[in-house]
């Protein structure tokens, strides 16, 4: 699936009644999983971003924060690591990952440009490291801009619980890098 048919995609799941969000959260991982390694790519580099022609309705915001939730499962993967996509929503964490004797949890965020003003209810930092359950590693996955480039909560929070900020963008340079190697 290219990224610019993620909006169109959202907006079929959203118009079968038969379907509930589980299902749908499961069709975008399982059409994300069949992505080129150029697909996944161009999906990070755009990632977190929740479009503006959507509407400001929780269930297609939801949905295509569904999509970025697939998105660190798919760049995990690619960099050798054992992915589960997280389908049921508990505290924080959507991503687990296991490989060389460690495990890691990951949340990813997605935001509305229009959107300026966040605060540090906005990345659940501390409900994150709660939901590491015996997890050696924490993660926060976003879109780099949407990070406070001065003082904040947020970092003192991050180095507080040991939890990293990691980009789209990063994790696309990481998976770049892994496949040229």
């Amino acid at each position: 699936m290219k990224c610019d048919k993620v909006i169109t995609r959202v907006m079929q799941l959203l118009t079968d009644p038969s379907s509930n969000f589980a299902y749908r959260g499961n069709q975008f991982k399982a059409e994300s999983d069949a992505c080129s390694m150029e697909d996944i790519l161009g999906h990070l580099d755009c990632a977190g971003v929740i479009p503006e022609s959507l509407e400001h309705d929780p269930t297609e915001e939801k949905l295509y924060a569904k999509h970025c939730d697939a998105l660190p499962t798919l760049g995990l993967t690619k960099l050798g690591l054992d992915v589960e996509m997280i389908s049921e929503r508990i505290e924080a964490a959507d991503v687990w990952a296991r490989g060389h004797n460690c495990q890691s949890v990951e949340d990813a965020k997605a935001f509305r440009m229009s959107r300026t003003t966040k605060n540090q209810k906005d990345f659940k930092i501390e409900a994150l490291n709660q939901c590491r359950q015996g997890v050696d590693y924490a993660c926060l996955v976003g879109p780099d801009y949407q990070y406070p480039s001065s003082n904040s909560q947020i970092y003192s929070q991050i180095i507080r619980y040991n939890v990293p900020l990691l980009s789209y963008a990063h994790l696309g340079f990481l998976v770049c890098n892994r496949n040229k190697g």
